[in-house]
């Protein structure tokens, strides 16, 4: 069989399941009527938040003053868990819409404005950083999920970001570079190296990346900002592999975990 049948029939596994899948789940328009009224009741307040967020000055001090129900909060990167707290970008908050570009965007973000896209434009959300990706018209189950988890925020987390510094592409290393062996083979940590068993590594050099921004907290429902803390994060100072934005966001991401527990006694952090 050749590399285009293997192609040929694996699409074909694909548009059977999705179409299966579109057939035998809710209906797209049941769906946005069912869920109408209380989605646009959660992305109503948006603008209001995008004001608050030009016109708030600098953190001076890391302080959440939380109302109601403990913050619950996915930060684990995966769509299949869930909370009472959205993640998000502030540069999101400008048309409800479509996403605003942003430098690192953390997975998860950008719900709100999905939920939007799908009501008032029928397509996924478009996203400026990635101007040529299609905007599909979601099927029903999918566009169901997405309105479920909007209608559940009760808070959000929203990404402030004050400088960041995008950590370069990885390029080979310099004959004399020695790359760090334990990185390459755990069992190395126990035993050295020989030289045959690193012949096979492929050093690769890259500079890292930082940033600083800061973590606001808002009441969704009625646009009442709660205070934030600031955050930092870098890019770690050795990987296995050379996958730098995804070490970038995961450091990110464990900043913005931590400086939750630190702040927010209580809270369920979904990593």
């Amino acid at each position: 069989m050749g590399l285009l049948d293997c192609y040929a029939r694996a699409f074909g596994l694909w548009l059977l399941l999705t179409t299966a899948l579109g057939c035998c789940g809710p209906n797209y328009e049941q769906v946005l009527e069912k869920h109408r009224a209380a989605v646009e009741k959660k992305i109503a307040p948006l603008p209001s938040i995008h004001k608050q967020l030009l016109s708030l000055p600098a953190l001076q001090k890391d302080e959440v003053n939380l109302v109601g129900a403990a913050v619950d909060i996915n930060l684990s990167g995966s769509n299949t868990l869930s909370g009472n707290t959205l993640l998000c970008h502030a540069e999101d908050f400008a048309v409800a819409d479509e996403l605003g570009y942003v430098p690192i965007r953390l997975p998860t973000t950008g719900k709100l404005n999905q939920c939007s896209s799908i009501l008032h434009r029928n397509h996924d959300v478009f996203d400026p950083a990635k101007p040529s990706a299609p905007l599909l018209r979601p099927f029903g189950f999918s566009a169901q999920s997405d309105f479920e988890r909007c209608e559940a925020a009760q808070n959000l987390l929203i990404l402030r970001i004050l400088e960041v510094v995008e950590p370069s592409v990885p390029v080979a290393a310099a004959s004399s570079f020695q790359p760090n062996p334990t990185i390459c083979d755990p069992a190395a940590s126990v035993a050295p190296a020989s030289s045959t068993a690193m012949k096979h590594i492929r050093p690769m050099t890259f500079s890292g990346g930082r940033i600083s921004a800061e973590a606001l907290f808002f009441s969704l429902d009625d646009a009442r900002y709660l205070g934030g803390f600031r955050v930092q994060a870098s890019s770690s100072s050795n990987l296995k592999g050379t996958d730098v934005q995804l070490d970038f966001s995961t450091q990110l991401r464990k900043a913005l975990a931590e400086g939750v527990r630190k702040h927010i006694p209580g809270a369920t952090v979904r990593e």
